[in-house]
Protein backbone atom coordinates (compact mmCIF):
# COMPACT_ATOMS: atom_id res chain seq x y z
CA UNK A 1 0.00 0.00 0.00
CA UNK A 2 1.40 3.40 -0.92
CA UNK A 3 1.86 6.12 1.68
CA UNK A 4 -0.95 8.18 0.13
CA UNK A 5 -3.36 5.22 0.17
CA UNK A 6 -2.43 4.41 3.78
CA UNK A 7 -3.00 8.06 4.79
CA UNK A 8 -6.38 8.06 3.03
CA UNK A 9 -7.40 4.84 4.82
CA UNK A 10 -6.42 6.32 8.19
CA UNK A 11 -8.68 9.29 7.48
CA UNK A 12 -11.67 6.90 7.14
CA UNK A 13 -11.01 4.72 10.22
CA UNK A 14 -12.84 6.90 12.76
CA UNK A 15 -16.59 7.08 12.13
CA UNK A 16 -17.33 9.51 14.94
CA UNK A 17 -17.52 9.88 18.70
CA UNK A 18 -19.68 7.56 20.78
CA UNK A 19 -21.75 9.31 23.44
CA UNK A 20 -23.20 7.34 26.32
CA UNK A 21 -23.22 7.48 30.08
CA UNK A 22 -20.35 4.99 30.22
CA UNK A 23 -18.22 6.87 27.65
CA UNK A 24 -18.82 10.18 29.44
CA UNK A 25 -17.68 8.61 32.71
CA UNK A 26 -14.56 7.23 31.01
CA UNK A 27 -13.76 10.69 29.64
CA UNK A 28 -14.19 12.40 33.00
CA UNK A 29 -12.46 9.85 35.23
CA UNK A 30 -9.80 8.28 33.01
CA UNK A 31 -9.12 10.87 30.28
CA UNK A 32 -10.35 8.41 27.62
CA UNK A 33 -12.30 9.10 24.44
CA UNK A 34 -14.66 6.56 22.83
CA UNK A 35 -15.03 6.39 19.04
CA UNK A 36 -17.09 4.38 16.60
CA UNK A 37 -14.63 2.89 14.10
CA UNK A 38 -14.65 0.77 10.96
CA UNK A 39 -15.26 -2.91 11.68
CA UNK A 40 -12.19 -3.94 9.66
CA UNK A 41 -9.82 -1.54 11.46
CA UNK A 42 -6.95 -2.90 13.54
CA UNK A 43 -5.71 -1.51 16.86
CA UNK A 44 -2.62 -0.18 15.12
CA UNK A 45 -4.69 1.65 12.48
CA UNK A 46 -6.99 3.15 15.13
CA UNK A 47 -3.97 4.37 17.11
CA UNK A 48 -2.37 5.90 14.01
CA UNK A 49 -5.65 7.55 12.95
CA UNK A 50 -6.20 9.19 16.34
CA UNK A 51 -2.59 10.37 16.49
CA UNK A 52 -2.82 11.77 12.96
CA UNK A 53 -6.16 13.55 13.33
CA UNK A 54 -5.76 14.93 16.85
CA UNK A 55 -1.96 15.32 17.04
CA UNK A 56 -1.73 13.44 20.35
CA UNK A 57 0.16 10.41 21.60
CA UNK A 58 -2.07 7.40 22.28
CA UNK A 59 -1.02 5.41 25.36
CA UNK A 60 -3.37 2.46 24.90
CA UNK A 61 -6.12 1.33 22.56
CA UNK A 62 -8.95 -0.82 23.91
CA UNK A 63 -11.52 -2.36 21.59
CA UNK A 64 -15.08 -3.39 22.28
CA UNK A 65 -17.06 -5.14 19.56
CA UNK A 66 -20.82 -4.89 19.63
CA UNK A 67 -23.34 -6.70 17.44
CA UNK A 68 -25.82 -3.87 17.80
Amino acid sequence: MTAAAHHERLMTILRGPHFSEKSTLAAEMHNQIVFKVRTDATKREIREAVELLFEVKVDDCLLYTSDA
